[in-house]
């Protein structure tokens, strides 16, 4: 929830919108790995649960290089000078 917040504020109501679809749709794989059994077969079989491992390793290096060779992007801050209000106020 709060990551959807983040990308609200930061990117806007798109983005947003595509990260909560990305989450139900990381819900709804979970659903069907336990509605079809898969989990119980991950559970008991250690060459498919090292198979699922291995590909997910594979997937997160991916990400990675990807991640590593994409372009830069430089940052520019600008700071405004407001008055802040007084704290206290006379009543």
């Amino acid at each position: 929830m709060i990551i959807t917040l983040s990308n609200a504020i930061r990117h806007g109501v798109k983005p947003a919108l595509l990260g909560v679809l990305g989450i139900a749709l990381g819900i709804l794989i979970i659903a069907i790995i336990s509605a079809s059994s898969l989990g119980v077969l991950l559970a008991t079989s250690a060459v498919a649960f090292t198979v699922l491992k291995y590909i997910g390793a594979a997937y997160l290096i991916y990400l990675g290089i990807k991640l590593w060779r994409s372009p830069t992007i430089t940052l520019i801050f600008v700071i405004k000078n407001i008055e802040a209000p007084p704290l206290l106020h006379d009543y």
